[in-house]
């Protein structure tokens, strides 16, 4: 202002209002002493650009029921400062069947705003273990290293046999009549 070097200068909302998400306008007025008034607007957008935090489980370890593998479940989540529900996707999903071996499962979140965030987990199926227990004269409880993949067991006096998913059979022991 060319007269009043300190107009009485206000804004609605105020300066340090707290902002809505999206576009607000703010009008300011400028008012010297003579009563003259000037107007100005402008726009305050306001975005989310915070991704969703997600929680996944600690990595998983299973034993496999069958040659197929497992059927694992597992909770993931996600929260976000602005959207109250995010989006949350696993993939393999939970109660999927996971093979022998390890899996990576990927979780993806999404918000409202299109902000994505990834963390993957890992699941690991294990083929059962097998055990042998009572007398070891000859060598019937000393099951071979590395022996996976077993769906049943037998044993004798003297030696032990294994039966694995895929129709193949191993025996150890005692071996006086072929047995093994």
């Amino acid at each position: 202002d060319l007269v009043d070097p300190n107009p009485a200068v206000s804004a609605d909302p105020v300066s340090g209002s707290v902002f809505p998400m999206g576009a607000t306008v703010v009008t300011v007025t400028a008012a010297d002493v003579s009563s003259n008034t000037a107007t100005a607007n402008f726009t305050v957008t306001v975005v989310d650009t915070t991704a969703p935090e997600i929680a996944v489980p600690a990595d998983i370890t299973v034993e496999a029921p069958g040659p197929l593998g497992a059927a694992v479940e597992f909770t993931v989540s996600a929260r976000d400062l602005v959207d109250p529900n995010p989006a949350v996707s696993a993939n393999p999903a939970s109660g999927s069947m996971f093979p022998i071996g390890k899996t990576t499962v990927a979780i993806t979140t999404w918000d409202s705003s299109g902000n994505t965030n990834t963390s993957p987990f890992t699941v690991t199926v294990q083929s059962p273990q097998v055990a042998a227990w009572g007398l070891n004269t000859y060598g019937q409880c000393d099951v071979p290293a590395g022996l996976t993949n077993v769906m049943a067991t037998a044993a004798g006096y003297g030696h032990s046999v294994a039966l694995r998913w895929d129709g193949t059979m191993l025996a150890w022991g005692e071996n006086n009549c072929g047995q093994t």
